[in-house]
């Protein structure tokens, strides 16, 4: 999400109702300012996927909400999420010796990357602890701290992008196996050329990774060529192939994080990927991914624990989350940078939620009911009349075919009442009694 400029979010929604909604009003607020509306059509038990576009006011924290109305069904038409507004991604370029110009070209010119480009040989290991996205540009080694940090980052959240070196991509190979990706084979180049066998196919535009990346992408697109040094199974995500449908680009999901493996090395002499207009917006969205995967739009009350990442975890105080006059302190409990909460049992309200440090803010987390409240399925009453037939001391009654309800549940259940009789005859015979002393 970037500051002042426009911005799309996605929102699909699904019908449990019988009833078609031919145009049905969604709105998008953000910091309680409507910014954005949109119409959308659903049939009897359907679903539709429509867009918001709209433009943040700075950078930062918003407190974002879609709604609706569906009288007179008000107990669930707000859906509460977070945005980030322009957050910094934080990348680290390794090479073996000088860096290549290709990876600094594409994020030096945009604010929201911080690019940091370093050698192997010369590298402080802190800085790879605090990377959202790594890329290991023609590193022939990787064993070692190295491996090892890169497995962590990986399996935490980060991401990982391997294009090989032209020369001894075989010292890639523990890195690879201990990330799951195995079976990797290096191809010797003897004649490096522009053949049907180097050709790329046509990228599928809307695959996940390229949806909403191009407007429309030419069946004649000229696709760039790649000489592959690495080869492995067809096992992960293939994102680009080469023409004979070996994988060129894949990328695999290792714990939390993800791994992008290219089959050729980022230089013009194996690939013309670097110059191809396809390269800017690729790398765009490896980056920007190995943002979103880390930060969480929201969060709801079946959870049974959940996790926030956290800059600078404190291990001596107690975290909050503060709503209002409503504040809770949950069980919780410090795993490497992340706190982990248990959610309490007590019953909360859907919205915005302060996570607090003693005094100080620490960020703001939404919380939501869970989408099967909204799942308005229900037994019919004749279904509920055959299941508790046999049983006389459960009755059924239809609202919509008995529009008296009260006088028919007092016919068949209330019958004469008898006490005030009883009570008058009582007050009778206790005053003949009271005469028959009295006179006789």
């Amino acid at each position: 999400i970037k500051a002042n400029e426009s911005n799309q979010i996605n929102v699909r929604l699904k019908s449990f109702s019988l009833d078609a909604y031919p145009n049905l009003l969604l709105k998008l607020f953000l910091d309680e300012k409507q910014v954005s509306t949109t119409s959308v059509k659903i049939a009897p038990n359907g679903s539709a996927t429509t867009q918001f576009s709209f433009t943040t006011d700075g950078q930062g924290l918003k407190q974002a909400k879609i709604s609706f109305e569906d009288y007179p069904v008000t107990f669930d038409n707000d859906y509460y999420f977070v945005l980030n507004a322009s957050p910094t991604i934080q990348i680290v370029h390794l090479t073996d010796n000088a860096p290549s110009r290709y990876i600094p070209n594409v994020y030096s010119n945009e604010g929201v990357f911080k690019l940091q480009s370093f050698s192997v040989k010369n590298l402080d290991y802190n800085r790879l602890k605090t990377a959202e996205l790594i890329i290991l540009d023609g590193v022939q080694n990787a064993d070692g701290e190295l491996s090892q940090i890169l497995q962590e980052r990986v399996r935490k959240g980060g991401s990982v992008v391997i294009f090989p070196p032209a020369e001894g991509a075989q010292g890639l190979n523990g890195l690879l196996n201990s990330l799951s990706i195995a079976g990797v084979q290096v191809q010797k180049n003897d004649s490096l050329g522009r053949g049907r066998a180097n050709e790329l196919s046509l990228i599928e535009s809307q695959s996940p990774f390229f949806r909403g990346m191009f407007e429309r992408v030419p069946s004649n697109m000229n696709m760039p060529y790649g000489n592959a040094v690495l080869r492995w199974a067809d096992t992960g995500e293939n994102l680009m192939r080469f023409k004979n449908n070996r994988p060129f680009l894949s990328r695999f999901a290792v714990g939390a994080g993800k791994v992008f493996l290219c089959a050729s090395p980022l230089n013009t002499t194996h690939t013309a990927l670097p110059k191809h207009a396809l390269f800017v917006p690729l790398m765009y969205k490896i980056a920007s991914l190995s943002k979103t995967g880390e930060d969480r739009l929201a969060y709801n009350f079946q959870e049974k624990t959940f996790k926030v990442r956290l800059k600078e975890p404190s291990k001596s105080n107690v975290y909050k989350l503060v709503r209002d006059k409503t504040e809770i302190v949950p069980s919780q409990r410090i795993v490497g940078d992340e706190l982990v909460f248990e959610m309490p049992e007590q019953a909360l309200t859907a919205g915005f939620y302060k996570l607090m440090l003693d005094k100080k803010q620490e960020g703001v987390l939404a919380f939501n009911y869970d989408k099967t409240e909204s799942e308005m399925d229900f037994y019919t009453a004749q279904t509920l009349q055959n299941k508790f037939a046999k049983q006389k001391n459960v009755q059924i009654y239809d609202i919509q075919k008995n529009k008296n309800l009260v006088q028919d549940f007092r016919d068949r259940n209330l019958q004469v009442n008898l006490w005030k009789y009883m009570l008058v005859g009582a007050l009778a015979f206790l005053m003949l009694e009271t005469l028959f002393v009295r006179l006789l």
